[in-house]
């Protein structure tokens, strides 16, 4: 299955922010995200890379200092052409300071860039960069630019697409999505950093299938396994795969079609536990909803998670998205309960079967409409695991509209209650679309809130204070025809 309903069809409030108005409950566009790609060939893996078997000097992961240690700020960086339209650059922002700086690296400038992600440590990023006229290419990058980027990855063709991409847990392998051996068909890739050797995870490309997402582990069983979902044996099905990428052993479907039938299918949202478990979302015992999983890296022990099953006033409720704490021992999920016309924000904590309520507010309901948070994405946790926030489209007042997006942030450890940290703007179709927490626990968001059309940059820096102006938080003002295209994760 690709889309996420029914069970709603009068509304697609918690579909996704870019397609808000009324219509069917449904996610597969943010699914598949390859609008205007089409099977024409074959492509050739052999030449994405032109660094091959040789070593790159100074890899990251020989470098890094402890993740854990807490000792250091890691900044924030993002990307887009915010300076000057249609010239894309990457930008960092320092903590606690906020003293922004533009990685001003020629190798960093193209006619587009992103994806891109970081490592835990804040001090690598890898960023996709498509010169004009050429194809696309990864570079390896130090945040603190002292020493010029290094490129891992050619895409085969300019028509040749990259995706999604994440650094593993010890930032020693780089995964990333993409359709280079077959137009269209996004497979999973690993680049090991060590070497800047690049292979396919993912069983061979066929037309039409496709990764639609992926998740390392947080370490257990080790920071080599990643699992990955997609319809890759058949077309309409979609299964949870597992791997090890420092072995050469295939890629294992853990939930696969004697699990879920023809008529099921597991979401692109995945997550890790600390006790090496994968979490996902799957219909394939409620088709007309979705529900919490988790399963071991071997597909042992699949389960509902403990305590996940709650009551709606139309029966079991859905599960809309899910995130999990930075120690992977606590999940937060939203769940049209109790209330089947309203998702509200769940905990569930390590060591406890039963969820705990999060989000208690004075919602407005509009008839024959659904709200809460944005459907399948990640419920973001701050650093020290002190705040949740979400993207949600609550009605807090009468003039409020439905499907405006606003970002919300909700305590794990105090009482139910949420604030609305950004008032809902008058500005056309003005939304967020992301949010995330900075190192030092203020929180950075991307949205169209000021200028319409105009993606810019703002930061919360108190969390406790509701309905802020955005004009008064905006970080990076961006010209007209410019945009903040993303927020580095």
């Amino acid at each position: 299955m690709t889309d996420d309903g029914p069970p709603f069809p009068q509304d697609a409030s918690v579909d996704g922010r870019e397609d808000a108005s009324d219509g069917t409950f449904l996610d597969a566009l943010h699914d598949i995200n390859m609008d205007g790609l089409a099977d024409v060939g074959d492509g050739n893996l052999d030449v994405i890379s032109d660094v091959g078997e040789e070593t790159i000097e100074d890899a990251p992961w020989d470098i890094l200092t402890d993740a854990d240690s807490g000792d250091e700020w890691t900044p924030t960086c993002y990307y887009g052409d915010f300076d000057q339209p249609g010239v894309h650059h990457v930008a960092c922002i320092t903590v606690p300071s906020l003293d922004r700086w533009v990685l001003d690296r020629p190798e960093l400038t193209g006619e587009s860039i992103g994806p891109a992600t970081m490592t835990r440590d804040g001090a690598w990023l890898a960023v996709t960069v498509q010169p004009a006229g050429a194809p696309s290419r990864i570079f390896l990058a130090p945040t603190n630019q002292q020493e010029p980027p290094k490129q891992l990855v050619v895409a085969p063709s300019i028509h040749r697409h990259i995706d999604q991409m994440a650094f593993s847990f010890d930032g020693k392998w780089l995964a990333f999505t993409a359709d280079f051996d077959l137009e269209g068909s996004l497979g999973l890739y690993v680049v090991t950093l060590a070497t800047g050797h690049v292979r396919r995870i993912s069983p061979a490309a066929q037309a039409g299938r496709n990764v639609t997402g992926f998740a390392w582990s947080m370490g257990i069983p080790s920071a080599a396994h990643l699992a990955f979902a997609g319809n890759i044996n058949t077309e309409s099905v979609h299964e949870l795969w597992s791997a090890a990428v420092d072995t050469m052993t295939s890629p294992t479907p853990i939930v696969s079609l004697p699990v879920l039938g023809t008529q099921a299918g597991v979401r692109k949202d995945l997550g890790w536990d600390s006790q090496g478990r994968i979490l996902f979302r799957s219909n394939h015992e409620n088709p007309q909803g979705w529900s919490l999983y988790r399963v071991h890296h071997d597909g042992a022990a699949i389960e509902k998670v403990p305590g996940s099953s709650l009551d709606s006033t139309t029966g079991v409720a859905t599960i809309g998205s899910f995130g999990v704490s930075p120690d992977g021992a606590n999940v937060a999920f939203s769940a049209n309960s109790p209330d089947a016309m309203v998702f509200n924000v769940y905990l569930l904590s390590e060591g406890k079967d039963e969820a705990r309520r999060l989000s208690q507010l004075p919602v407005l309901k509009k008839p024959g409409t659904v709200s809460g948070p944005s459907f399948g994405d990640r419920i973001a946790w701050s650093a020290d695991g002190e705040w949740l926030a979400v993207i949600a489209d609550w009605r807090l007042a009468s003039s409020d509209l439905d499907d405006r997006y606003s970002a919300f942030v909700l305590s794990p450890t105090g009482a139910a209650g949420g604030t609305r940290v950004i008032g809902v703007s008058g500005v056309e179709g003005a939304n967020v679309r992301q949010l995330h927490f900075l190192s030092d626990g203020r929180l950075a968001v991307r949205g169209d809130l000021v200028s319409d059309n105009v993606f810019e940059l703002f930061i919360v820096q108190d969390l406790s204070v509701s309905d802020q102006n955005p004009s008064d938080l905006r970080f990076e003002q961006v010209p007209a025809l410019g945009d903040v295209l993303g927020i580095v994760e």
